[in-house]
């Protein structure tokens, strides 16, 4: 073996045993965090109805420890399995060889920025520790254990970045070499092996494209005076970023950061020292993991099949019956899930190939699929309108009531579009005298829900005890992680622990990301504010001489353009701060818009190019249990999705012009 093969033996070798012996330390931190949080603020519920003695501190216990132990193992979780949001725009199209190129920058990029997150994040914990950090109050909950875990996650994922990187460098030597002998062998000259598909010339415009881009962004970032310029350049930058396949953490972060230092230096060290835990360490944000985890448990306890079994007998008499018995199931396990993504997924494993053998047009059952979905991040739990209420600053448990109303109403349009379609065009579901001669019973149609009853069961305690005020949003997710909890021990038996630990770990996986997520939105979102440029924008608008609905209707079709390139956290993160000025003034409800603004966002992860569902489906259909043998190409899932969109931006115009049937539900709460 040569000495490049024996360097990159040990590379592997001891990138092999950090990353077990990571792994081991994140099961354990999911399990203990995510169970910790759940059991402390079910016992502050009992405490405070049973014996009129709530747990004290359990907001801040909440906060600054059971968030920080999930969210912090998290960020390391999310890059040892690749799990970091990220937005594949670019990337995929470039050469190979500037793929690999822009890898080891993008490694770089992570390893410079978790390095000197690392390196502040500790010197203000050696400076917290020696005050004997608490908090305030009648619970003087001690803080700074936990602020050593900022410095220790950021490390971790400097060293991670650091082995990607020699890893992309030296497997790239050792190819090389294993190239060069294979060609000598072969009696091959090397000039007569270049890949066709991109010569040198094109690899250098390519380079040269990506490093222009970004110094014309770092020229008008420190060329200039005008804080609006340097703002306008961050923006910039962390699109390029974003197209190149950098996490999106990071691509706000960084420009972030270097748009302060250009305005006002001191605040960046404000912000490496401080940003990462006081983002984490949110009483807000608890209620993140308790959804996700009920979610995760709920799905891998076998509820989605059911539910889809339910829907389909009590629905399959209708025209297109299928579809809508989808569309149906989707809505139903939106109310417990809050995943798009896991919802479609789902489903689609058991829907398409239930429509392709009764004879449904291919096209027509990706669509239902697709749809199926839509209303995830409406209806709570809902961790986009979690996040979005965090940066807007609303009360969560309002924020979540107001998408109850217009996730129903995103079905049930979708629904009737489906039965007029098949009404229209029978083909399109198999003809309109097609039957498969199974004849579905009353008796079958009750004991089919008999399957289903947790969810109600779940829905009415997450639901209605924050619309009743008895729960708040994190004791209402809380309850209904428990819940979950107990119906995966009853379906899984023995097995039971093993889907436990799984959902934990995929918890503050999930959890992890948008904490890192959040992390670098509020960098940026400060460098807006600092610069002007969100209220500049405002004052634009209000020049303009927009009214509320043409402003919104403008808005509408930028995020159906921004949804072209750009997924839905991204766009929410970058839009929103610049819009809040502009909403007050223009008088649109904050909680109205955190719907608008989720529902679009859920258009962004369907429209092509980018819209990532868009491939997830594919992916699905090219397993032949799914595709019954049919062909169904990439084409076939964005000809659907353009089939969906006018319907899609339908129910947006109705939103704007109909606001009440978003605030409807939340004004009852605070006459309540």
């Amino acid at each position: 073996m040569n000495t490049a093969a024996s360097s990159q033996v040990t590379v592997v070798d001891s990138r092999r045993w950090y990353l077990e012996t990571l792994v081991t330390l994140i099961q354990v931190a999911a399990v203990f965090g995510v169970l910790l949080l759940m059991a402390h603020t079910l016992a502050n519920v009992a405490g405070r109805y049973f014996f009129n003695t709530p747990l004290r501190g359990t907001n801040e216990i909440v906060a600054f420890w059971y968030l920080p132990l999930i969210a912090f193992p998290g960020f390391v979780a999310a890059q040892v399995l690749n799990r970091h949001i990220s937005a594949n725009i670019l990337f995929d199209m470039l050469p190979k060889k500037n793929q690999r190129e822009v890898a080891i920058g993008i490694a770089l990029i992570g390893a410079a920025l978790c390095g000197t997150f690392a390196y502040y994040t500790f010197q203000e914990a050696l400076h917290s520790m020696a005050q004997g950090r608490h908090v305030v109050g009648t619970s003087a909950v001690i803080v700074w254990p936990t602020t050593f875990l900022p410095p220790i996650a950021f490390g971790s994922l400097c060293v991670l970045f650091l082995m990607e990187m020699a890893n992309l460098i030296m497997g790239r030597a050792i190819q090389k070499d294993q190239e060069q002998l294979e060609l000598e062998r072969l009696g091959i000259a090397e000039e007569e092996a270049k890949p066709a598909e991109a010569t040198k010339g094109q690899r250098w415009l390519v380079r040269a494209a990506i490093i222009g881009a970004i110094a014309i962004c770092l020229v008008a970032m420190f060329a200039f005076e005008a804080k609006q310029v340097i703002a306008l350049g961050a923006v910039g930058l962390m699109l390029v970023l974003l197209f190149l396949k950098v996490p999106v953490a990071f691509s706000l972060a960084g420009p972030g950061l270097l748009g302060l230092w250009a305005i006002r230096p001191r605040a960046v060290f404000t912000m490496l020292e401080n940003q990462p835990f006081d983002a984490v360490a949110n009483w807000t944000f608890s209620v993140l993991p308790m959804f996700i985890f009920m979610g995760i448990l709920l799905w891998k306890s076998g509820l989605t099949a059911q539910m889809y079994v339910a829907a389909r007998v009590w629905l399959k008499w209708l025209p297109g019956g299928l579809a809508v018995s989808t569309n149906a199931a989707g809505t139903g396990l939106a109310a417990v899930s809050g995943s798009t993504l896991a919802t479609t997924y789902a489903l689609g494993r058991i829907g398409i190939p239930e429509m392709l053998r009764a004879g449904y047009d291919r096209r027509m059952a990706i669509a239902s699929i697709m749809i199926s979905g839509l209303p995830g991040q409406l209806i709570p739990p809902s961790t986009a309108l979690v996040i979005y209420a965090g940066i807007a600053e609303v009360p969560i448990g309002p924020q979540l009531m107001a998408g109850i109303i217009p996730g129903l109403f995103v079905a049930f349009v979708f629904s009737m579009a489906l039965i007029l379609a098949a009404t229209i065009w029978p083909s399109l579901v198999g003809g309109r005298s097609k039957n498969d001669g199974e004849v579905i019973t009353w008796s079958q149609r009750w004991t089919s829900l008999a399957g289903i009853w947790p969810m109600p069961v779940l829905i009415g305690i997450v639901l209605g005890g924050m619309f009743a005020g008895v729960l708040t949003a994190t004791e209402a997710g809380a309850a209904g992680a428990l819940g979950a909890l107990i119906l995966t021990i009853i379906v899984k038996g023995k097995t039971s622990w093993r889907t436990i630990v799984d959902a934990g770990v995929d918890t503050i996986i999930t959890s992890g990301a948008i904490f890192l997520l959040l992390i670098g939105a509020q960098i940026l979102s400060s460098l807006l504010t600092l610069s002007g440029l969100a209220d500049g924008f405002a004052d634009w608008v209000s020049h303009a001489g927009f009214d509320r609905v043409t402003f919104l209707l403008i808005v509408l079709a930028v995020y159906l353009l921004l949804g072209t390139f750009m997924e839905n956290l991204p766009i929410m993160l970058l839009t929103v701060p610049l819009l809040i000025p502009i909403l007050g003034e223009l008088d649109v409800s904050l909680l109205w818009f955190g719907v608008f603004c989720v529902f679009m966002g859920e258009l962004a992860i369907l429209t092509p190019p980018v819209g990532i569902l868009s491939f997830v489906i594919h992916a699905l259909c090219q397993e032949k249990e799914i595709n019954l043998g049919q062909k169904i190409t990439l084409n076939d899932v964005m000809s659907s999705v353009w089939y969906l969109m006018p319907i899609a931006v339908l129910v947006a115009v109705l939103l704007i012009f109909f606001p009440d049937l978003v605030t409807w539900l939340p004004d009852q709460m605070s006459i309540r």
